[in-house]
């Protein structure tokens, strides 16, 4: 098995944002896992310092032609909320 228990991933994104504000560098995560964004919307929603410098951009390929969309925080959590796919 690998990965991590999801029940920490909240904290680890917390402690991962942190670090990143404190020692004014970017994080960069790629991922498939719907959790993982969850837990990361979810970790920094509270923190409006931390939540404004998160964003998610979701790629995808339309006739092969690779585009980026933006989603700040506020919108991945409507987003998630509102069940729509993510990933």
């Amino acid at each position: 098995k690998n990965g991590l228990p999801y029940v920490v991933l909240e904290k680890i994104w917390l402690g991962l944002a942190k670090a990143s504000q404190r020692f004014n560098c970017q994080i960069i995560a790629t991922t498939h896992s719907h959790e993982f964004l969850t837990s990361a919307c979810n970790a920094l929603k509270n923190d409006s310092s931390l939540s404004s410098e998160f964003s998610y951009i979701r790629l995808t390929n339309k006739n092969n032609n690779i585009s980026g969309k933006f989603f700040d925080n506020k919108l991945l959590g409507f987003a998630i909320e509102s069940e729509m796919e993510i990933r």
